[in-house]
Order: structure tokens, then sequence, then C-alpha cells
């Protein structure tokens, strides 16, 4: 709960814009520093640069010259300025079950897309392969994102970006859901549909709790 909290208090501009091409994203998240800072378990707080690793779930922050490397069981969060997205982003560690059916929960990496009540988005990425035109070559590595909510209960929900998986996650209000989305044209498989979406869900679903 005292997660949900530091989540849920978080002022955070984060998730209105979608990922643009990388010509090497995950280059990019493993090799660039970037300004910003780590809180640890302990709830000190260190400031410096900060490289990420998408495939090994870890972290580096430079301070003085020094670096230091942490695994999600080792802080609560991270958060650093994107110079190329220019926001900022802001990654918990969350207890998470990585095998389907299984009870056992490791803490694993989560990025904050949006936080809300009752549900939150969260996301993890993977480095893929694509092609494009606009890349020399015509392949390039691209940020991927896997979405997932949470609930109050700290409950995480991995779903597929399409309409049907949003709709079966968020199933009470699927009528709802189905005019709004209709209704305003969104598309929920980019993160700002889906913000949308899960944002209208959170309003309909707490005015009708009152």
């Amino acid at each position: 709960m005292m997660l949900l909290r530091l989540i849920t208090t978080s002022c955070l501009l984060t998730g209105l814009l979608m990922y643009s091409f990388s010509a090497n994203a995950q280059s990019y998240a493993e090799t660039t520093w970037k300004r910003g800072w780590v809180v640890k378990k302990n709830r000190d707080t260190l400031r410096g640069e900060i490289k990420y690793s998408l495939k090994n779930s870890s972290i580096q922050i430079k301070m003085d010259n020094i670096i230091k490397t942490y695994t999600p069981s080792g802080v609560i969060s991270f958060l650093f300025l994107d110079p190329v997205r220019r926001y900022r982003r802001q990654f918990f560690s969350i207890p998470y079950a990585r095998r389907r059916g299984s009870s056992y929960k490791v803490p694993s990496f989560f990025e904050l897309i949006y936080s809300g009540k009752p549900i939150t988005i969260l996301s993890r990425q993977q480095s893929v392969v694509v092609r494009s035109n606009r890349i020399r070559g015509g392949y390039g590595w691209v940020e991927q994102d896997i979405f997932f909510l949470m609930d109050q209960k700290g409950r995480i929900k991995e779903v597929k970006p399409t309409k049907k998986s949003i709709l079966r996650a968020l199933g009470n209000r699927e009528r709802a859901l189905k005019d709004f989305i209709k209704l305003n044209r969104v598309n929920v498989s980019t993160r700002e549909g889906l913000i949308r979406t899960v944002d209208y869900y959170n309003s309909i679903t707490n005015s009708n709790d009152k």
C-alpha cells in the first residue's frame, strides 16, 4: 500500500507522447547517461546520471565518476529526464509474478505511464528489430511497450494494446467504453489512447461509487 501511495502522489507528465523511431534504441537506453535520481530501499536518494538496461532489468548511477549498479530488489524507484523525448520518466520496483499462473513474485521495474484510481497503467519495454525506410539499411531497434493495468490492491495484469483486450480487462464498463472509444475515435494501441480510455473508465467508476 505504501508503494501505491507513492505512485498515486507522483506528479508526472508521462505517456502523452508516442515513442518515435530510434536507429539504436537499445544502445540509447543502455549507453546514454541521463540526469536523474534513484530512491533506495532505505529511502536514501542518489542524484547523478543514470543508465538502465532493458534486457537485464538493472540501473547504473554515476556520481562524481563513481558508478553504482542496482537491481529492482535494491531500490524503490528511479527517475530521469529523457533528453530525446523531453519528458520525465519514472520507474518503480514492484513485486510481480513473471510466469503466468505462478504466485511467486520478484521485484521488477515498471514504468509509470498513468496514475489513477482504481486503475493505474504501467509499462515494461522490450527492444525489437523493425523494418523502416527511414533507417539506413532498412532495419533498426525500437522500444516496444508491454502494457499492464494495476488495481488498488497492487494486482497487476498484462493487457495487449487492442480494443478487445482492454474491454475484457475493464469488462464492468464495456458498453460505456465502447461508446467512448467510437465517439472519440480513440486508438487504444497507443499510449495516449490507452491513457484516455483508462482515465474515462476511472472517472465513471469513481462517479458511480459516490
